[in-house]
């Protein structure tokens, strides 16, 4: 997610207060996506794939979790802003 800027860039006030997900493949992380609840809503961000590994499911991968997620733990909303 943002090759070209430094970390510090994709960090937000409240990543401590999120959960993060990640896929790995050998020990390299090649996928992520964070999510932040608030009044039993659930909103997803940070979906990133590495550029030689998009195309191959991994970010629906990790979506398809985090609706599974939800819903198991029964958030009324799940959304994002793209």
């Amino acid at each position: 997610m943002w090759p070209n800027k430094p970390f510090a860039f994709i960090k937000l006030p409240n990543d401590k207060k999120g959960k993060h997900f990640g896929l790995s493949i050998d020990e390299e992380l090649i996928s992520i996506v964070s999510i932040f609840e608030n009044d039993n809503k659930v909103q997803f961000r940070k979906l990133a794939t590495i550029n030689e590994h998009q195309g191959n499911g991994y970010g629906t991968r990790l979506i398809q979790y985090i609706i599974d997620l939800t819903e198991k733990q029964q958030f009324n909303v799940l959304w994002c802003n793209a």
